[in-house]
């Protein structure tokens, strides 16, 4: 599993960064309305070599609703 994860809104969009881990071949990101990830949620893959991604589709909510995110090595 990535480790430092951090998540902050730039232009609009919520972009995420974390430590990689040794030889991943991807990452699925997942957003969701609630902590334990059963509602709406959005999930996004990407290559390895990423260890940072502008969560496309994942923008700021300026209605202040609360996002919940987790990445996930894929090997």
């Amino acid at each position: 599993t990535p480790t430092n994860l951090i998540a902050y809104e730039l232009a609009g969009n919520i972009e995420l960064e974390w430590s990689a881990v040794d030889f991943e071949e991807g990452f699925v990101i997942e957003r969701a309305d609630d902590f334990a990830f059963g509602v709406n949620v959005l999930d996004i893959t990407l290559a390895a070599g990423n260890p940072g991604v502008d969560a496309t589709g994942a923008t700021y909510d300026p209605s202040g609703n609360d996002y919940y995110y987790r990445v996930t090595a894929v090997n």
